[in-house]
Order: C-alpha cells, then structure tokens, then sequence
C-alpha cells in the first residue's frame, strides 16, 4: 500500500511537471521543452532520468551564463555579494542533492532515480531562474 501512494505522488509530481501554470499558458522555457520532448521519445525509467539529468545540466549551463552576465553589471562590492551568495548556494546545492539521494537510497524501487533527478533539477533550476530574474531587472535600470 505505501508503494502504491508513492506511485501516485511520483506520477503526480510528473503530471504537475507537464501542467503547471507556466505551461499551461505557453510560457515553457525552452530547457523544460527539451526535457519534456526528450521524455517522449523515451519513457524508460533510465531515459526518463537521463532525460533530466540532460535538463539539469543545461539548467546549470543557464546559471552560469546568467551569473556572468550579472558579475558584468555590478560593480566591485555587488560582485563580491553574487560571488559570496553564489558560494554560498553551491554549498546548499551539495547538500540538497546528497539529502535526496540519502532520503530514497532503501526505497526499492527505479522510480526514485527519477524523483532524484528531477530534485537535484529543481534546486538548479531554481538558481538559475532567480540569476535570471536579478539580471533582468538590473539589465531593464541600465538600459533606462
């Protein structure tokens, strides 16, 4: 019985995945279509999680370009923030992706290499997304 309610939560996370608000309103970015088209083509367990180990690290490559993009607009002090928040978060990444894994490692079963990779990809995705939205608002003060 409790496998059978933690199918239903996985397979419910999945569906929200696929539904949510953002998606729903054509607003996917471009990273969860390439997952989601990814998924499609294969929905083995072991795609699946390849399939968003995939996303996962272009979600960090979207990090990294926007944490760039944010170091040239700041000014010394501001870069010393990013830098030390960005250390910071790297620390809280390490420890969230070991929590995950320690959290499902006597779950039997190969869904939980799936509900793994899509919470190691939520916390990156996170990140990257909030680099992006720092830098859009400091991007639209300069342009002004």
């Amino acid at each position: 019985m409790l496998m059978f309610k933690r199918l239903i939560i996985y397979y419910g996370l999945i569906a929200f995945m696929f539904c949510s608000p953002a998606f729903a309103a054509g607003e996917e970015h471009p990273i969860d279509r390439f997952e989601r088209e990814c998924i499609k083509k294969d929905w083995t367990t072991t795609g699946m999680a390849n399939c968003t180990y995939e996303a996962l690290d272009k979600w960090d490559q979207e990090m990294n370009r926007y944490y760039s993009l944010l170091m040239e607009l700041l000014d010394e002090e501001q870069q010393a923030v990013l830098k030390r928040s960005q250390e910071a978060w790297i620390k809280y990444r390490d420890a969230e992706f070991d929590n995950a894994s320690s959290v499902y490692v006597n779950e039997k079963g190969s869904m939980f290499i799936n509900i793994i990779a899509a919470d190691q990809k939520a916390v990156v995705k996170r990140r990257a997304l909030d680099l992006r939205r720092y830098y859009n608002i400091l991007e639209e003060r300069h342009v002004k």
